[in-house]
């Protein structure tokens, strides 16, 4: 007959609870370049107000070659051997250039490498 050793599931037990009981900390990046969208041209200088989950949370602009990054706030969760935790946020961009039409842009976060069609 076979014993089992009960200091090895002791110790079983307690890594599987330390795993189920620890923090994974994300901070999801949004990041692209705004065109024109009939040259391609790149566009700087453009306003980009950043609305995180409905909240206002900055205004920036583009850089000299269209380029913006955005990060949303940093969020701890805890990580589960039974959980489907994802590291997403809900992000409202609106685009706004002198003699463009203004754009607003929703989706979730992260979202890397947009391109952003302005139009006159």
């Amino acid at each position: 007959m076979r014993t089992i050793n009960f200091s090895y599931l002791l110790v079983l037990g307690f890594c599987l609870i330390g795993l189920s009981s620890c923090n994974s900390t994300c901070t999801p990046v949004i990041h692209g370049v705004v065109v024109d969208d009939v040259t391609r041209v790149l566009l700087d200088s453009v306003e980009i107000k950043f609305y995180e989950e409905g909240k206002y949370v900055e205004t920036s602009k583009s850089d000299s070659i269209g380029d913006f990054t955005f990060h949303a706030s940093t969020k701890t969760e805890p990580i589960s051997l039974f959980s489907n935790s994802k590291c997403e946020r809900d992000f409202t961009l609106i685009f706004i250039k002198r003699g463009y039409d203004s754009l607003v842009y929703n989706d979730v976060a992260p979202k890397m490498s947009m391109i952003i069609e302005l139009k006159k």
